[in-house]
C-alpha cells in the first residue's frame, strides 16, 4: 500500500480529534503516516499509532513554532518529495488551508478543500465535498500530482485500529530559511 501523509495537530493535552479523524480517512487510501511539528512525547506517538499511523515524521525545528505556516509547508513539501505519498491530508481550517495551498503549489499538485469523505476509485483519490452551505454534494478527483486534501473536522468519525501498528519515529532536521517573525 502507498503512504498517505497526515498533518498532525496537537495541544498540550495531546493529539487533536481532527488529526485522529484524518488518520482514519488516510487508512482508507493507504498506510497513514503522521507529520508532527514540535515535541513528540511517547503519549502522542502512541495515540497516533492507535489510530493507524505507521510512521511519524517529527519536525522539531523552532521555525515551525516561531513563524506562521510557511516553514510547516516547506517541511511538508520536503517529506512529500521523499515519501512520494498517494495523498496529503490536512485539517480544513485557516492554518490547514494555508499550509495545504502552499504545499500544492510547491508540488505542482491539485488541492481539494473542505472534504467530508475521502475514498479511492480506480486507483485515484476521490473526494466528496459539501458545497453551497451543504445544499449540494460534489465528488471531485485530482487530475495532476499528489492530491492535497483539506478535510472538515467532524466529517469523518475517528476510529481506533483494533490492533495498532508499531509506529516508527523519524526525526527530521529542518532546512527552513529564516523568515519574518509573526
Amino acid at each position: 500500500m502507498s503512504e498517505v501523509l497526515v498533518l498532525a495537530e496537537t495541544t498540550p493535552a495531546g493529539v487533536r480529534k481532527p488529526t485522529l479523524e484524518l488518520l482514519t480517512a488516510a487508512s482508507r487510501l493507504g498506510e497513514p503516516s503522521a507529520v508532527l511539528f514540535g515535541a513528540a512525547d511517547d503519549g502522542v506517538i502512541a495515540s497516533l499509532a492507535e489510530y493507524g499511523a505507521q510512521k511519524v515524521y517529527v519536525v522539531s525545528d523552532s521555525a515551525v513554532q516561531d513563524y506562521l505556516s510557511q516553514p510547516k509547508a516547506e517541511a511538508l513539501v520536503q517529506i512529500a518529495t521523499s515519501a512520494n505519498p498517494v495523498a496529503i491530508l490536512v485539517t480544513s481550517g485557516p492554518e490547514g488551508k494555508d499550509i495545504a495551498a502552499r504545499v500544492a503549489v510547491r508540488l505542482g499538485s491539485a488541492i481539494l478543500t473542505d472534504a467530508i469523505d475521502v475514498t479511492t476509485e480506480g486507483g485515484n483519490v476521490q473526494v466528496t465535498q459539501s458545497v453551497v452551505s451543504g445544499q449540494f454534494v460534489a465528488t471531485s478527483q485530482a487530475v495532476k500530482g499528489t492530491p492535497v486534501v483539506t478535510v472538515r473536522p467532524n466529517a469523518i468519525g475517528a476510529e481506533p485500529r483494533p490492533e495498532p501498528p508499531q509506529s516508527s519515529r523519524s526525526t527530521l532536521p529542518s532546512t527552513t530559511p529564516p523568515r519574518a517573525p509573526r
